[in-house]
């Protein structure tokens, strides 16, 4: 049971990686290890506080992002901006 997200979602500060989460239509930082990777797609391990399968990632923008920044969400058709289990998509 692992978590893929997007290779663009990971935003990397020296030898840390972490994801932002969209809760509540604000940016939520969550600091994560990278797993198994591929040319798009790479496997994260939370660390500090999990992270649901299909919870909301941010994709683009997330460069000058700040914990706590609001941020607008574009249609959910993209599926593919959620984390979900290895394996189904």
């Amino acid at each position: 049971d692992a978590l893929v997200v997007p290779k663009r979602s990971l935003r990397r500060e020296g030898d840390e990686s972490m994801v932002y989460l969209v809760e509540g239509g604000r940016a939520a930082r969550v600091r994560v290890r990278e797993g198994f990777t591929d040319d798009e797609h790479v496997e994260i391990l939370p660390e500090g506080r999990p992270i649901e399968p299909g919870a909301r990632v941010v994709v683009v923008g997330n460069r000058e992002l700040e914990d706590g920044a609001e941020v607008a969400e574009e249609s959910a058709a993209d599926q593919s901006a959620r984390p979900s289990p290895a394996g189904r998509g």
